[in-house]
């Protein structure tokens, strides 16, 4: 079930370490639970299909001071929203509310 649910994306290593002990002798809690979660898709596995790609991982790289300082952020915002919201919520760990 963990297996699983790791190779889909809904689950890490690191968390299905911790959901093994949680939900031991209650497979049907953790089957449950594991049913709610949705995969993850990584930011960085859809720049292949992103305008400008090269130059949105380039600024992807970067710390947010890094863009801050130089501009950086404004130029991520332009090229693709959905990295800049990303990166701002790395940076900041708030959601974008703009």
């Amino acid at each position: 079930m963990l297996t699983q649910a790791n190779k889909d994306g809904r689950t890490t290593v690191e968390q299905n370490k911790l959901l093994a002990v949680t939900y031991k002798g209650n497979p049907e809690g953790l089957q449950a639970w594991l049913e709610t979660l949705k995969p993850q898709q990584r930011i960085v596995n859809s720049l292949d299909d992103a305008p400008n790609a090269e130059r949105v991982a380039v600024l992807m790289a970067k710390s947010g001071d890094e863009l801050f300082k130089g501009g950086g952020f404004n130029e991520l915002k332009a090229l693709s929203i959905e990295h800049f919201k990303a990166k701002y919520k790395e940076w900041t760990g708030k959601d974008y509310q703009g």
